[in-house]
Protein backbone atom coordinates (compact mmCIF):
# COMPACT_ATOMS: atom_id res chain seq x y z
CA UNK A 1 0.00 0.00 0.00
CA UNK A 2 2.84 2.51 1.12
CA UNK A 3 4.52 2.02 -2.76
CA UNK A 4 1.36 1.93 -4.12
CA UNK A 5 0.67 5.33 -2.95
CA UNK A 6 4.27 6.92 -3.53
CA UNK A 7 4.40 5.97 -6.67
CA UNK A 8 0.92 8.01 -7.24
CA UNK A 9 1.75 11.05 -5.15
CA UNK A 10 5.40 10.90 -7.26
CA UNK A 11 3.59 10.53 -10.54
CA UNK A 12 0.93 13.09 -9.68
CA UNK A 13 3.55 15.94 -9.32
CA UNK A 14 3.93 18.65 -11.61
CA UNK A 15 6.93 21.41 -12.39
CA UNK A 16 4.95 24.57 -13.59
CA UNK A 17 6.61 27.77 -15.11
CA UNK A 18 6.33 30.22 -17.94
CA UNK A 19 6.79 27.48 -20.35
CA UNK A 20 4.29 25.49 -19.46
CA UNK A 21 3.37 21.87 -17.21
CA UNK A 22 5.74 19.14 -16.92
CA UNK A 23 5.53 15.47 -14.71
CA UNK A 24 8.39 16.74 -12.03
CA UNK A 25 9.49 13.61 -13.38
CA UNK A 26 9.81 14.39 -16.54
CA UNK A 27 11.05 17.72 -16.08
CA UNK A 28 13.62 16.42 -13.77
CA UNK A 29 14.94 14.11 -16.42
CA UNK A 30 16.11 16.84 -18.93
CA UNK A 31 19.52 17.64 -19.45
CA UNK A 32 21.36 20.65 -17.98
CA UNK A 33 24.66 22.01 -17.73
CA UNK A 34 26.73 20.55 -14.83
CA UNK A 35 27.37 23.60 -12.50
CA UNK A 36 30.62 24.09 -11.25
CA UNK A 37 31.39 23.24 -7.58
CA UNK A 38 33.86 26.26 -5.60
CA UNK A 39 34.81 24.92 -2.02
CA UNK A 40 35.94 26.41 0.76
CA UNK A 41 38.51 24.69 3.06
CA UNK A 42 37.39 25.39 6.67
CA UNK A 43 40.38 24.05 8.33
CA UNK A 44 40.90 21.06 10.78
CA UNK A 45 39.37 21.66 13.70
CA UNK A 46 38.87 19.62 17.28
CA UNK A 47 35.56 18.82 16.24
CA UNK A 48 31.78 19.38 17.35
CA UNK A 49 31.30 19.01 21.09
CA UNK A 50 27.24 19.31 21.83
CA UNK A 51 26.41 22.23 23.60
CA UNK A 52 22.72 23.80 24.47
CA UNK A 53 21.50 27.24 26.04
CA UNK A 54 18.54 26.54 27.60
CA UNK A 55 16.85 29.30 30.44
CA UNK A 56 19.88 31.34 30.50
CA UNK A 57 22.24 28.18 31.15
CA UNK A 58 24.78 26.40 28.60
CA UNK A 59 24.53 22.48 29.02
CA UNK A 60 27.61 20.42 27.54
CA UNK A 61 28.37 16.74 27.10
CA UNK A 62 26.43 14.88 29.68
CA UNK A 63 24.74 17.63 31.01
CA UNK A 64 22.21 17.49 28.04
CA UNK A 65 21.08 13.89 29.04
CA UNK A 66 19.89 15.82 32.58
CA UNK A 67 18.14 18.56 30.51
CA UNK A 68 16.71 15.98 28.17
CA UNK A 69 15.01 14.18 31.37
CA UNK A 70 14.16 17.41 32.74
CA UNK A 71 12.23 18.27 29.08
CA UNK A 72 10.66 14.77 29.21
CA UNK A 73 9.45 14.76 32.16
CA UNK A 74 7.63 18.08 31.59
CA UNK A 75 6.54 17.21 28.87
CA UNK A 76 8.38 19.30 26.62
CA UNK A 77 10.12 16.44 24.91
CA UNK A 78 8.97 12.87 23.92
CA UNK A 79 10.74 9.81 25.01
CA UNK A 80 11.52 9.01 21.49
CA UNK A 81 13.32 12.37 21.48
CA UNK A 82 15.15 12.01 24.76
CA UNK A 83 16.23 8.21 23.90
CA UNK A 84 17.55 10.26 20.75
CA UNK A 85 19.69 12.90 22.38
CA UNK A 86 20.91 10.13 25.32
CA UNK A 87 22.29 8.03 22.02
CA UNK A 88 23.43 10.69 20.61
CA UNK A 89 25.72 12.00 23.79
CA UNK A 90 26.38 8.50 24.75
CA UNK A 91 28.01 7.79 20.94
CA UNK A 92 30.02 11.27 21.18
CA UNK A 93 31.35 10.81 24.75
CA UNK A 94 32.64 6.87 23.86
CA UNK A 95 34.71 8.86 21.48
CA UNK A 96 36.44 11.40 23.62
CA UNK A 97 33.76 14.15 24.15
CA UNK A 98 33.78 15.15 20.54
CA UNK A 99 32.16 14.53 17.58
CA UNK A 100 34.02 13.72 14.17
CA UNK A 101 32.58 13.84 10.53
CA UNK A 102 35.73 13.78 8.82
CA UNK A 103 35.21 11.94 5.39
CA UNK A 104 31.50 12.61 5.56
CA UNK A 105 29.90 14.27 2.71
CA UNK A 106 26.14 15.91 3.52
CA UNK A 107 24.06 17.62 0.97
CA UNK A 108 21.71 20.46 3.35
CA UNK A 109 18.86 21.92 0.99
CA UNK A 110 18.09 25.11 2.84
CA UNK A 111 21.22 25.17 4.77
CA UNK A 112 21.03 28.57 6.17
CA UNK A 113 17.72 27.97 7.70
CA UNK A 114 17.78 28.23 11.55
CA UNK A 115 17.16 24.94 11.94
CA UNK A 116 19.48 23.29 9.21
CA UNK A 117 22.73 21.87 11.18
CA UNK A 118 24.63 23.14 8.76
CA UNK A 119 27.78 24.99 11.37
CA UNK A 120 27.40 21.53 13.63
CA UNK A 121 28.12 19.46 10.34
CA UNK A 122 30.49 21.68 9.75
CA UNK A 123 32.64 21.91 13.07
CA UNK A 124 32.41 18.42 12.93
CA UNK A 125 34.52 18.30 10.31
CA UNK A 126 31.97 17.14 7.37
CA UNK A 127 32.14 18.06 3.97
CA UNK A 128 29.03 20.26 3.15
CA UNK A 129 27.03 21.43 -0.33
CA UNK A 130 25.15 24.55 0.35
CA UNK A 131 21.70 24.28 -1.00
CA UNK A 132 19.98 27.39 -0.57
CA UNK A 133 19.04 30.68 -1.68
CA UNK A 134 20.58 32.66 1.11
CA UNK A 135 24.32 33.04 0.63
CA UNK A 136 26.63 31.58 3.16
CA UNK A 137 28.60 34.72 3.43
CA UNK A 138 27.96 35.34 7.15
CA UNK A 139 29.11 31.73 8.07
CA UNK A 140 32.42 32.25 5.61
CA UNK A 141 32.85 35.55 7.58
CA UNK A 142 33.81 34.24 11.29
CA UNK A 143 34.77 30.60 10.48
CA UNK A 144 36.56 30.26 13.82
CA UNK A 145 35.31 26.60 15.03
CA UNK A 146 34.81 25.38 11.73
CA UNK A 147 36.77 22.82 9.79
CA UNK A 148 35.71 20.37 6.88
CA UNK A 149 34.26 21.90 4.09
CA UNK A 150 32.11 23.99 2.45
CA UNK A 151 30.72 23.60 -1.21
CA UNK A 152 28.36 25.75 -3.22
CA UNK A 153 26.73 25.39 -6.68
CA UNK A 154 27.31 27.93 -9.92
CA UNK A 155 23.73 27.34 -9.99
CA UNK A 156 20.51 26.09 -8.55
CA UNK A 157 20.10 27.22 -5.19
CA UNK A 158 15.98 27.63 -5.39
CA UNK A 159 14.38 24.47 -5.32
CA UNK A 160 11.12 25.46 -6.69
CA UNK A 161 13.11 27.93 -9.53
CA UNK A 162 15.73 25.44 -10.09
CA UNK A 163 15.32 21.94 -9.22
CA UNK A 164 17.15 20.48 -11.92
CA UNK A 165 20.03 22.53 -11.23
CA UNK A 166 19.95 21.41 -7.74
CA UNK A 167 19.80 17.74 -8.59
CA UNK A 168 22.92 18.37 -11.27
CA UNK A 169 24.53 20.04 -7.93
CA UNK A 170 23.85 17.16 -5.88
CA UNK A 171 25.00 14.96 -8.27
CA UNK A 172 28.23 16.89 -9.05
CA UNK A 173 29.20 16.82 -5.70
CA UNK A 174 28.03 13.27 -5.33
CA UNK A 175 30.35 12.41 -8.15
CA UNK A 176 33.38 14.12 -6.90
CA UNK A 177 33.38 12.99 -2.96
CA UNK A 178 30.86 9.88 -2.91
CA UNK A 179 28.19 9.18 -0.79
CA UNK A 180 25.90 11.37 0.58
CA UNK A 181 23.69 12.09 3.26
CA UNK A 182 20.68 14.36 2.36
CA UNK A 183 18.94 16.85 5.23
CA UNK A 184 15.87 19.09 3.89
CA UNK A 185 15.61 21.95 6.07
CA UNK A 186 14.18 24.74 3.05
CA UNK A 187 11.02 26.62 3.57
CA UNK A 188 9.49 30.25 2.97
CA UNK A 189 7.71 30.86 5.59
CA UNK A 190 4.18 32.84 5.03
CA UNK A 191 4.51 32.26 1.73
CA UNK A 192 2.89 28.60 1.12
CA UNK A 193 6.07 27.12 0.66
CA UNK A 194 6.90 24.99 3.13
Amino acid sequence: IGRFLVRKSQASLEYVSEEGRAPLAEYLARPVDLPRLTVTELGNGPGFRPEVRFEGETFRGRELVGLADRLAENQHMTLAGRAALRWIVDYIDARGGSLDLRGENFVVLGAGAELAPTEMLLAAGARVLWIDVADPGRLLQNPAGLSGALAQSSAGGNLLEQPREVVAAIRAFAAEHGPVHLGMFAYASGSSQE
